[in-house]
């Protein structure tokens, strides 16, 4: 498998862990193993006067917001694009991504961009940071 089928495993398997029923517990310590010491997240979204807002996190903290939402609501987000610039041991990921509220993809939540950067450890790609924008239309 080459490095690019890798990177994008990795990111796939943050949505299936992120994925499922309000009543699917999720493998939490597989979904922190994606991830590069002290890696970050960050989500940025536009209130009601069009400004942009970020949020950064680390990722305990988003694991800890992430719950109270997936105990709630049924969630399913899904990778549609993949454009995949690597150099040596670093990798910069531009990923368009959709999300649902049923896994068969009928009602139709929102879409965005992440912009993911990775890094190879010397034994596996490891997700640095991640960026994203959501947009509800």
């Amino acid at each position: 498998m080459d490095s690019k089928e890798e990177v994008i495993i990795k990111i796939d398997t943050f949505y299936r862990i992120i994925s499922g029923e309000k009543t699917t517990s999720r493998d939490w310590i597989k979904f922190k193993e994606l991830f590069y010491e002290d890696a970050t997240l960050c989500s940025l979204k536009k209130n009601e006067n069009n400004q942009s807002n970020s949020k950064l996190m680390k990722v305990d903290y988003y694991i800890e917001r992430l719950k109270d939402f997936l105990a709630n609501n049924d969630f399913y987000e899904f990778g549609t694009v993949y454009k995949i610039m690597k150099y040596e041991n670093i990798c910069f990921v531009y990923n368009e991504y959709q999300a649902f509220e049923d896994k068969n993809k009928t009602h139709f939540k929102k879409k965005g961009i992440n912009l993911i950067t990775l890094l190879f450890d010397g034994l596996e790609w490891k997700i640095v940071s991640m960026l994203w924008e959501d947009k509800l239309d």
